[in-house]
């Protein structure tokens, strides 16, 4: 497409050099004819009547010549003027074509991949191939083991949620995660991927309904994460046993993860909520920014467990005693 574009641009700059060449002659023919025709007007004061007819012949004949030259050129550039339109007509289309298929051509190579990876991951595990393919993603190094270590998973959960969209999930994934984590959904005993479906044409599922997401795509979904909690839940952790307990239901061994590791015992709410009020002052002033972040996080969490939030005095406190050395 850019090769195209470049060549029209440089078809454009010849035919106008062409154009002006063609100017240039005309001007120039024209400049001669004038003066040829006054030197013939000096001539003639000295001549006869039968010379000075000659001459007038011989003047109009060259007079004719040129008039019909300067007719050609004018059709010439005439012809060059409507090709240059047609060029820069077909640049202007050419443009708004390539607005519409270099996204395209991006997601489209996205899926590419995605399905070069799923190729390779069949091609070396055999019947269980397919759903082995998800994790032959290098990207799932970077994701940690999910240990019994609480204080942990909230990181866990962001890295897990920045290295499955790099693996092609179903639109709208995003979506239904923020669902199965709102405090909402973590009042319930369950949330299967059978229940999703109904949530998803529910109003509460509009938000995914929109994004993109489709039945279909909740199977798929509960499908990788299966494969994914199967390989990054530690051996002897809760997390587990969890996914153990939800017999290959993606969706419901998350829920129950999540809301695992986001409760905790009333001793633990007790350390955490003096936490929030007593936050550590920041050591850079780089650093206040992220640190306020994650206060803002943990209180959200806290607000998920049923916990009421800080007055407004008790905030703003917390708040700056993050961005004030005391």
């Amino acid at each position: 497409m850019e090769q195209r574009v470049t060549q029209i641009e440089n078809d454009l700059k010849t035919l106008a050099g062409k154009l002006e060449q063609a100017l240039y002659r005309v001007d120039d023919y024209t400049t001669k004819s004038q003066g040829e025709l006054a030197g013939a007007i000096s001539e003639v004061k000295g001549t006869t009547d039968d010379q000075i007819k000659n001459m007038q012949e011989i003047i109009e004949a060259r007079i004719l010549v040129i008039e019909n030259e300067i007719l050609q050129w004018k059709e010439w550039s005439k012809g060059i003027e409507n090709r240059i339109g047609a060029l820069e007509l077909g640049h202007q289309n050419m443009i708004k074509e390539s607005q519409g298929i270099y996204p395209d051509l991006a997601a489209l190579n996205h899926r590419l991949q995605v399905i070069e990876g799923n190729r390779t991951g069949d091609s070396g595990s055999g019947s269980g191939g397919s759903r082995k393919s998800i994790m032959e993603y290098r990207f799932w190094e970077n994701v940690r083991t999910l240990e019994n270590d609480r204080t942990m998973y909230r990181d866990w959960r962001a890295r897990f949620k920045g290295t499955y969209k790099q693996v092609g999930p179903p639109t709208g994934w995003r979506e239904v995660l923020e669902y199965l984590e709102s405090p909402e959904a973590m009042k319930k005993q369950e949330i299967t991927s059978e229940d999703l479906k109904i949530w998803l044409t529910s109003p509460g599922g509009n938000a995914a309904k929109r994004a993109g997401m489709t039945e279909g795509g909740i199977m798929k979904m509960g499908e990788d994460l299966d494969v994914i909690l199967q390989s990054k839940c530690g051996e002897k952790s809760q997390a587990c046993t969890l996914w153990k307990r939800s017999k290959e239901d993606g969706i419901l061994a998350y829920f129950w993860i999540n809301v695992w590791y986001m409760s905790t015992s009333g001793e633990g709410i007790t350390i955490r909520t003096t936490s929030l009020m007593n936050p550590t002052t920041s050591k850079k002033d780089e650093e206040v920014m992220y640190d306020v972040q994650k206060w803002l996080d943990d209180e959200r969490e806290m607000e998920a467990m049923g916990i009421d939030r800080l007055g407004v005095d008790y905030r703003i406190a917390a708040v700056k005693r993050i961005c004030t050395q005391m």
